[in-house]
């Protein structure tokens, strides 16, 4: 498995991204939990609030504080500097087998101070971003389900004994989700939650709703709310064209037509375009 080299060895790192609502933490936890016994020596969880709603992302020495408690280290003997933390956590888990989760990171810039230096270790990261300065990582990038799993997903969700994969109503109902999970699973818990409704009813919602992820939401969980949080932490110029790019009327666009549509050069445009593509906001314009 690939990894990533520090002075104190090679760690083993997998970095997980996919669009908001794909799964990625889910993944994630169940990796974890399944690789459990391969690393005895502890199992830490971080979750690093990247696109938290009224939060901000955790601070890397903030981080680095959380895991030494979490790791026994009496409060306070904890450095306070933000480098020191950083060695004291490397130094304490040298040769020891862990298995580290970053849930929700910005970036590797937040990772990166939390990577312990012991070739024993595995981080799993999950990111909305693609982290292309970790190359000797292994990259898994998640995308939505195939109609098939998000149908059976959905019948499963909707704890319906009357609903089957293959009923019509189903896969209206998913195809206008995008068969992404997190929508599917927020329209068969309003399905479980509303005995009286039935999967056509749910369909014709979505299709006769203005503003198709409106209906997908439950208490303070919603599917606009998550692709929001993406929006804005995306620059000035990357906000623009990914507005403009709304305006196009298929689901695939080239390079020189959307900077026909920025009104930008094709250097810029393709430069911008990457940029959207390492978020995921390319493929949020296509489910979304």
């Amino acid at each position: 498995m690939p990894g990533h080299r520090t002075a104190a060895g090679v760690v083993q790192v997998v970095t997980i991204d996919g669009m908001p609502g794909v799964g990625k933490t889910a993944v994630a936890v169940h990796a974890a939990h399944k690789l459990s016994r391969r690393f005895p020596d502890g199992q830490l969880f971080v979750r690093l609030r990247g696109h938290a709603s009224g939060q901000l992302p955790v601070e890397p020495g903030d981080a680095l504080t959380g895991l030494l408690l979490a790791d026994g280290v009496a409060p306070r003997k904890i450095p306070a500097e933000a480098e020191a933390r950083e060695v004291m956590w490397r130094d304490r888990v040298s040769g020891r087998k862990i298995l580290v989760v970053l849930d929700d990171a910005t970036g590797t810039d937040q990772v990166r101070p939390l990577l312990p230096g012991a070739a024993r270790a595995l981080v799993l990261i999950t990111s909305r971003r693609r982290l292309a300065a970790l190359p000797a990582a292994l990259s898994l990038t998640l995308g939505v389900m195939d109609a098939g799993e998000a149908a059976e997903l959905f019948v499963r969700a909707s704890g319906r004994t009357d609903l089957l994969r293959a009923d019509e109503a189903v896969t209206r109902v998913v195809e206008l989700c995008g068969c992404l999970p997190l929508a599917v699973n927020l329209m068969a818990g309003q399905l479980k939650h509303h005995p009286s409704w039935t999967a056509a009813h749910l369909a014709l919602e979505l299709e006769s709703a203005g503003n198709r992820l409106a209906p997908m939401h439950a208490e303070n969980l919603s599917v606009a709310a998550s692709f929001d949080l993406s929006y804005r932490n995306l620059g000035k110029e990357q906000k623009r064209l990914f507005r403009r790019l709304g305006l196009h009327p298929g689901t695939d666009i080239d390079a020189y037509a959307a900077a026909a549509l920025n009104g930008t050069d094709l250097i810029t445009t393709r430069s911008l375009l990457d940029e959207l593509f390492g978020y995921h906001r390319t493929v949020m314009t296509t489910h979304g």
